[in-house]
């Protein structure tokens, strides 16, 4: 039976096996009559030699083999979404959404190393970064101005990495 893995937050739905949701349906009422085929579950006859009894083995293996493969191409579906909360650290105070605004020139240069005015005209300068970024891993959303200033942040501060 083929290993499942947990999903790898650099691959694509689709290399997860992630199944289209118009098909999903489509699949399980396919495995559902896989299931109920008259073929699958009968016992063995002693002594069912001959081409009838070989032919009706190679079918029950052919179907049990298809059974498998819907089966998991169901479960890597479903092990397709990211369903684990990712660990993340909780801080005491409030989440700031513009910093530029809500600190103080002395914090904001300390934080950064630039000040506020040169700040805003290097964010507004970047004019090929989109006004909104999403990291397609986590899928976190941010606009241009706090992605630069998190940057920034991280790079005057690298010992802390």
């Amino acid at each position: 039976m083929p290993r499942l893995s947990l999903a790898d937050r650099h691959e694509d739905w689709d290399e997860r096996g992630h199944i289209a949701a118009h098909d999903v349906r489509h699949v399980r009422a396919y495995l559902v009559g896989l299931l109920q085929a008259p073929g699958l579950h009968r016992r063995r006859r002693r002594g069912g030699a001959g081409r009838n009894g070989a032919r009706r083995r190679r079918q029950q293996r052919q179907l049990r083999a298809q059974i498998q493969e819907f089966t998991m191409a169901l479960l890597r579906h479903e092990m397709s979404f990211d369903k684990a909360t990712r660990p993340h650290q909780e801080f005491a105070l409030p989440q700031m959404v513009e910093p530029w605004n809500e600190l103080d020139n002395s914090r904001f240069e300390k934080s950064t190393r630039f000040y506020k005015k040169e700040f805003l005209r290097v964010c507004d300068a970047l004019e090929l970064v989109p006004d909104a970024i999403r990291d397609p891993g986590t899928g976190c959303k941010a606009s241009k101005r706090l992605a630069v200033f998190v940057l920034l942040r991280r790079w005057s501060g690298a010992e802390h990495w």
